[in-house]
């Protein structure tokens, strides 16, 4: 067994994401996502990282009281505060893998990172830099978020205005909504958020109605969107927790512990015996397994952090850090997924074979997996420097070698992971990338945009 503790782990992952980040604070790196989604030409922030990063930050600054660490946050909150739009309330690049997107979900992350570190900022007295935040949160709520995002008629906010994933329209997307939820109880919280009453209200009552209710294995989980109710992602479902237990301690209604007890026992039954890492969820009742999300594992555990007070019991999260470290690189950073390249994960021909979107490590997944360490008492200085240990990883089909400033990855099969990329950290582009089936997909959307018009 690897003997490391808590602290050395979350120390070198911060480092490691340290070298992603730009002078001016912005944590810009290329996306691997399920489901064969990428984003590797242009690299750039997106809140999705953005968010956890900062509240990594602020984090570390109310367990260690070092002022570095505030000064940090702060820096990060004014690269994602550069990204919005005043005039129309949205941030750029809010999208993760597509920039097409504003979505719900990137827009209530990143106001919720500032809302978080305006009440710390307050507390230390630094009410300006407060302030200034908190009008760019309310400026994306109420110029974006509620007057083109909010359906009167249904009573909850859209996943976006326009759907380029979506064959059916507006979708209307629970965990989405709890981070839009928790926007809101924080803009309460510091005085802003009065009015907002209405939202929370109809939103709550809709909510419980996205949970499967049913006895077997299922029951617990959260749908994926209301047109996809038997799609249950794990870590979709954790984003909710937050937000129901909530709605719990503020309305006092049976109805939230209930929904929050049976969303933790639903996780926690999708711990994969064999490697401890959480199964992907279950597609139309029948459990799926890949990819698993390794360092994206996090995001799921610091949401059951947050909750465990709720709950009152153990959640299994120490086991969750030994079960990641045979994923640890020896640059201090966690592979992405196991099982990229399966049937599971709409790769009808997919072996299991290991590819390199597996073992490469992507800023975006493994911020939320430092967030759940600080989380979890993880404690350390800001890094006197961010220089980490060359990486290279040589698979049977491809070739991955990072170091401090570089990334060269180069793969030969199989077809959907065939490709040749070199990013250089602080770069607005990579220098070089060849991807065959990012090709294959933008003609997809070519076509798309061609019959829509």
């Amino acid at each position: 067994m690897i003997s490391i503790t808590l602290d050395t782990m979350a120390e070198s992952l911060c480092r490691w994401i340290q070298s992603w980040m730009s002078a001016d604070g912005h944590l810009s790196a290329p996306v691997v996502h399920r489901g064969n989604l990428k984003r590797c030409w242009d690299v750039h922030m997106t809140p999705w990282s953005q968010a956890s990063y900062i509240h990594s930050c602020r984090l570390l600054f109310e367990r260690t009281a070092s002022h570095e660490w505030l000064n940090l946050a702060v820096q990060a909150a004014d690269a994602q505060l550069q990204m919005l739009n005043v005039h129309t309330g949205q941030y750029a690049y809010a999208g993760y893998e597509d920039n097409r997107f504003c979505s719900l979900v990137h827009c209530s992350m990143a106001n919720l990172a500032l809302l978080r570190l305006a009440k710390t900022l307050r507390q230390a007295g630094r009410h300006a830099e407060a302030d200034r935040f908190i009008e760019a949160a309310v400026c994306c709520v109420n110029r974006y978020l509620i007057p083109r995002l909010w359906v009167e008629s249904f009573g909850a906010f859209r996943m976006v205005e326009r759907d380029y994933y979506s064959t059916t329209g507006d979708r209307f997307i629970a965990n989405m909504n709890c981070l839009m939820l928790e926007t809101l109880f924080e803009m309460s919280d510091l005085g802003v958020g009065d009015e907002y009453g209405s939202y929370i209200d109809r939103v709550g009552q809709w909510l419980p109605t996205q949970q499967d209710q049913s006895p077997g294995q299922t029951g617990g989980g959260i749908a994926y969107s209301h047109v996809q109710p038997d799609i249950l992602i794990a870590i979709y479902t954790a984003l909710c927790l937050p937000a129901v237990a909530q709605l719990h301690l503020r309305t006092g209604a049976p109805v939230y512990h209930r929904m929050l007890i049976r969303t933790v026992e639903h996780l926690q039954q999708l711990t994969n015996l064999q490697n401890g890492i959480y199964d992907h969820g279950y597609y139309h009742g029948r459990r799926i397994t890949h990819p698993q999300f390794v360092a994206g594992s996090g995001l799921i555990g610091a949401r059951l952090h947050q909750v465990q007070a709720f709950v009152q019991e153990d959640l299994g999260l120490d086991k969750l850090v030994q079960s990641l470290l045979p994923f640890r690189l020896d640059n201090g950073a966690y592979q992405n997924f196991v099982g990229c390249n399966t049937p599971d994960n709409f790769r009808q021909r997919g072996s299991g074979e290991i590819v390199w979107e597996d073992v490469f490590p992507t800023a975006g997944w493994n911020v939320h997996l430092l967030e759940m360490m600080v989380r979890m008492g993880a404690r350390f200085m800001p890094p006197s420097c961010t220089s980490i240990p060359p990486v290279t990883v040589n698979g049977r089909t491809f070739r991955y070698h990072e170091t401090t400033h570089w990334v060269e990855l180069a793969s030969w099969w199989p077809p959907r992971s065939m490709g040749m990329f070199v990013f250089r950290k602080g770069w607005p582009y990579a220098p070089v990338c060849v991807n065959p089936s990012g090709v294959w997909q933008g003609l997809g959307r070519l076509k798309q945009r061609l019959h829509a018009a």
